[in-house]
C-alpha cells in the first residue's frame, strides 16, 4: 500500500466531485498515470514549503481512491482553483521564491566548477531545475482559464507523505 501513487508527495487536478461522499472512487490508475492531472513532488524543500502553506490555507477532505472493488479513503488537503484566488497568489510567490532558490544552487555549483556547465557535477542542479519545470507546466496547465472551462477538473488536492499518509502498525 505504501507503494502507492497517491500515498506520494504529490499534487492532483480532479473534480469537485471529489471531495464529496461517494459509494464510487473518482481517482484511479488513470489520474495517477496522467501527467495533467498528477504530479509527485521530489523535492523535500518545496513539499515541505507545500505542506506548511496547505496547513494554513486549504481544507482537508477524504477522497475515495482505487477501483469499485478495492478502495481506500485517502485524506488530502485540497482548494478550489476557481475560487481560491488568495491561495493561488501565494502558491506561485512559494513557487517563484523555489525557482529563485534552485537556480542561485545552480549558479553556485557553476562558480565551483569554473562556470563550465558541461561537467557531471551539475548534474543534480540540473535535474532539479528540470523536475521544477516539469511540475510549473503542470500547474500552468492545470490552473489555465481555457482548461478550467472546458475540463471539470477545478479542485487541486495535495497530499503530503508525512502530513496525509495513513501509518502503518
Amino acid at each position: 500500500m505504501m507503494n502507492e501513487a497517491h500515498l506520494e508527495t504529490s499534487l492532483t487536478f480532479a473534480p469537485p466531485g471529489a471531495i464529496a461522499p461517494h459509494s464510487k472512487p473518482l481517482l484511479d490508475a488513470d489520474t495517477f498515470r496522467d501527467e495533467h492531472e498528477h504530479f509527485i513532488i521530489s523535492d523535500p524543500i518545496l513539499a515541505s514549503r507545500l505542506k506548511k502553506l496547505a496547513m494554513q490555507e486549504m481544507s482537508l477532505a477524504k477522497v475515495l481512491i482505487g477501483s469499485a472493488s478495492n478502495k481506500d479513503s485517502v485524506e488530502f488537503f485540497w482548494i478550489d482553483v476557481k475560487k481560491a484566488k488568495k491561495e493561488i497568489a501565494k502558491l506561485q510567490k512559494l513557487m517563484s521564491q523555489r525557482w529563485v532558490e534552485l537556480l542561485f544552487e545552480f549558479e553556485m555549483k557553476r562558480n565551483s566548477n569554473n562556470g563550465s556547465v558541461l561537467t557531471s557535477d551539475m548534474s543534480q542542479e540540473a535535474a532539479s531545475l528540470e523536475k521544477f519545470l516539469q511540475l510549473r507546466r503542470f500547474l500552468l496547465n492545470g490552473l489555465h482559464p481555457n482548461v478550467l472551462k472546458k475540463k471539470k477538473r477545478s479542485i487541486l488536492l495535495f497530499h503530503h507523505l508525512d502530513a496525509n499518509a495513513p501509518r502503518t502498525q
